[in-house]
């Protein structure tokens, strides 16, 4: 017996140093792994590549992303109900584009520059008509447009006609204006319903100083003129705008 008590005490000390040997190795393992993470922590990755990464809050709701897609590039962060809230993009012609939105979502808020490096602000409201906007051109001329339920607002450059001011009606179409022309001739203009103006006034290139009267079509019915400085002249037209009657200084009244 005491020869079997013996042989089973060796059998005990040699697990015993089996599971030593094991332990420790385990432990150089956790070690080593340790150290490896360490060395990456201290050391980051140079560079990652993806094509969507999305941003979620600590309920795992999405709240925004930063992704590529085939039509544009960007970055988007939601409200809690997971919807865009603001957004920074890239189109795929170049052009960047950055918009806010309110609250409830109606309310928006865009900066943008076009593809012909033209930038903008715009502003729009819960009425799907209403908005504003401020506009430079890629030439440097400058506009601001306001549009309401009832009609809108157009200040700036006007191109070939110069600088200018637009009041314009919704409901009727009509519209007043006055801007001064490029070579420097200021004119006003008053228009009806249907688009055609019906009355303006204003100076030619050759800075003769009258009023006009157009028809429905706009053709020029009708005009009173101060020509050379000093002549005054009355003139009417057919609706091919062909003159049928002229009276110069010598033909009106005295």
């Amino acid at each position: 017996m005491e020869h079997d008590l013996q042989a089973q005490v060796k059998r005990l000390e040699a697990r015993l140093r089996v599971l030593q040997r094991a332990h420790f190795a385990t432990l150089l393992i956790i070690g080593g792994a340790v150290l490896v993470a360490l060395r990456f922590q201290d050391k980051p990755a140079d560079v990652v590549t993806a094509t969507h990464f999305k941003i979620v809050d600590k309920d795992g709701k999405h709240r925004g992303s930063l992704a590529w897609t085939e039509k544009s590039f960007g970055l988007m962060l939601a409200n809690e109900k997971g919807q865009e809230q603001a957004a920074l993009t890239i189109g795929p012609d170049g052009a960047p584009h950055f918009r806010i939105r309110g609250r409830d979502r109606s309310n928006m808020v865009s900066l943008s520059v076009t593809k012909d490096d033209s930038p903008a602000v715009s502003l729009f409201c819960k009425e799907k008509d209403s908005f504003a906007s401020m506009t430079l051109s890629s030439n440097g001329a400058p506009a601001m447009l306001f549009r309401g339920p009832r009609g809108g607002v157009n200040l700036g450059d006007a191109g070939h006609d110069g600088m200018g001011l637009i009041l314009t009606s919704k409901v009727e179409k009509s519209a007043a204006g006055l801007w001064v022309t490029k070579p420097g001739e200021p004119k006003l203009f008053l228009r009806m319903k249907g688009g055609a103006p019906s009355a303006s006034f204003g100076f030619d290139p050759d800075g003769n100083c009258g009023l006009s009267l157009s028809d429905a079509k706009g053709t020029q019915r009708a005009t009173l003129m101060i020509v050379e400085g000093d002549t005054p002249e009355v003139s009417t037209r057919d609706k091919d705008g062909k003159t049928v009657w002229k009276a110069e200084d010598a033909g009106l009244p005295k």
